[in-house]
């Protein structure tokens, strides 16, 4: 991966620039050039003719779904995989406090340049809050019990559906998908005070191989609904 940086941006670029290629995974992906120019990261993708930049945009965002699924007003939510932030905005905007973890370090600069830049200063930007990690062992490590956690395993969109994008797509090459989600989905059940909510696309595999509580489908989404274990944890999980 291809990092440039302005004079204002060398030290953090170096630096990140160390952390990125590091990784033989990132080193491999020679096509995706991360931007740093004054305040604004840039990612673009060259895989796509004269090169596409992925655009972080929450304007307008709604989904209706949310309010049949999500019903204590004012609960704390944890987004296990926050990606590109649209649904913890959505969630946020309709009133929910959210805690987002994204274990990916290009994402995570990403999204948290944009909420700054784009959210900074409303009431939406204070009930967000953006951790860099793995999911499984912050929920492991964690204290607070969360009303709700959601989870959206996105690398089960097929290439060219309805709900895949070209920054959906950029997003995928830049994930390492290592997660263990049977290994997460039964933490998860345990962490919460209501339900663990699983969004999948709606001709996609099962997940995780656990059969849900229930689910609510759309005309392309699952959203299989999880039950609270809450106070069913033992040691060593």
């Amino acid at each position: 991966m291809k990092i440039i940086y302005d004079k204002e941006n060398t030290n953090f670029g170096i630096y990140v620039d160390r952390i990125i290629n590091t990784d033989p995974y990132y080193r491999k992906l020679s096509n995706l050039e991360l931007n740093f120019k004054e305040k604004e990261i840039k990612l673009i993708n060259y895989n796509y003719k004269s090169g596409v930049k992925v655009n972080i945009s929450f304007k307008n965002e709604v989904n209706n779904d949310f309010k049949k699924i999500f019903k204590k007003k004012g609960a704390t939510v944890l987004d296990c995989t926050a990606g590109f932030g649209r649904d913890s905005y959505i969630l946020a905007k309709y009133g929910f406090s959210v805690t987002m973890i994204e274990k990916n370090p290009i994402t995570t600069l990403l999204l948290n340049n944009s909420i700054g830049k784009l959210l900074g200063g409303t009431e939406v930007y204070n009930r967000l809050k953006l951790i860099h990690g793995d999911s499984y062992d912050y929920l492991k490590l964690c204290d607070k019990q969360y009303d709700y956690i959601y989870i959206d395993f996105m690398f089960n969109k097929l290439k060219n559906s309805p709900l895949s994008s070209k920054n959906d797509e950029t997003l995928k090459l830049i994930s390492d998908d290592k997660e263990n989600r049977m290994k997460l989905l039964n933490l998860a059940k345990k962490k919460c005070k209501d339900k663990v909510i699983v969004k999948n696309y709606k001709y996609s595999p099962s997940i995780t191989g656990i059969t849900p509580n229930y689910q609510i489908k759309t005309k392309l989404l699952n959203y299989c609904i999880f039950l609270s274990e809450y106070g069913s944890i033992k040691e060593n999980i």
